[in-house]
């Protein structure tokens, strides 16, 4: 369902407007489905082959559709990782209802999202994420 989801979702759209497309049904799946997310968020049983085999569909998606910002492929993995972070966060402080200041909800994920992918296109290198430490 989710997969689903977030392929339909990037139907279309390249480079920016599909990670925001895609983002925004992430977000929508799991306000819809906070169980069946939680159930799949986690790192994968190895054990559990169905939800192996959707999380790295999940990542293979988020990486393809990275591909336009020609990042490296450990810059890829960090991207994805930062953003499904990002995603996971602000879903699951939506569904807590933290979001209780006068402020559009969209609008703040818009800016979140907007300033990440901003970020992106200035990532020269992996050496980038090393600097930082």
């Amino acid at each position: 369902m989710l997969y689903d989801s977030i392929i339909h979702s990037a139907i279309g759209y390249i480079g920016d407007e599909a990670i925001i497309s895609v983002s925004k049904a992430y977000i929508e799946f799991v306000k819809k489905y906070p169980g069946l997310y939680r159930s799949i968020s986690k790192a994968p049983d190895p054990y559990e082959l169905q939800f192996d085999s959707l999380s790295n569909q999940l990542v293979k998606v988020f990486i393809k559709l990275l591909g336009s910002y020609n990042l490296s492929d450990d810059e890829s993995i960090h991207a994805v990782r930062g953003l499904r972070s990002m995603l996971h966060g602000f879903a699951s402080i939506q569904i807590d209802l933290g979001f209780r200041m006068n402020y559009s909800q969209e609008d703040s994920i818009d800016f979140a999202l907007k300033t990440f992918l901003n970020g992106l296109k200035n990532c020269k290198s992996a050496d980038n994420v090393k600097d930082m430490q």
